[in-house]
């Protein structure tokens, strides 16, 4: 990758080619983080142990947490916005992965909300 163009990853980041292709991986404040281009969707991970939760993004692009998630995760949640269209999110003792059907773009803020969700359950390296 250009020199000039690393420093649009986000901090911990580097970009590593594979014989799976580009990802992007790294550690941001303690919780390895990978990011993957794969299968038409883009899949991003936090290694952050944390109690199990699910949720999907509606057509309004709101996430809306399956019944029986923590009480935090459901408050993180309701403050993410609304640019979750489509957007699967799940997590548990191996982390907390959230699932795109759209571009590549998407994934800072799927990684900013993931971050947010190990912030506010407390979440542990996993």
């Amino acid at each position: 990758m250009d020199e000039d163009l690393s420093e649009l990853l986000p901090r911990g980041l580097h970009r590593v080619e594979d014989a799976a292709g580009v990802h992007l991986t790294g550690v941001r404040d303690g919780f390895r983080v990978d990011i993957r281009h794969t299968g038409g969707a883009m899949v991003t991970r936090v290694a952050a142990a944390v109690p199990e939760l699910q949720a999907l993004g509606n057509a309004a692009g709101t996430l809306i947490p399956d019944a029986g998630a923590p009480p935090a995760a459901v408050a993180a949640l309701c403050r993410a916005g609304s640019s979750w269209r489509g957007v699967r999110v799940s997590g548990g003792p191996g982390g907390l992965v959230a699932v795109r059907r759209s571009g590549l773009s998407g994934y800072p803020h799927d990684l900013r909300l993931l971050e947010t969700l190990a912030a506010a359950l407390g979440g542990t390296p996993a």
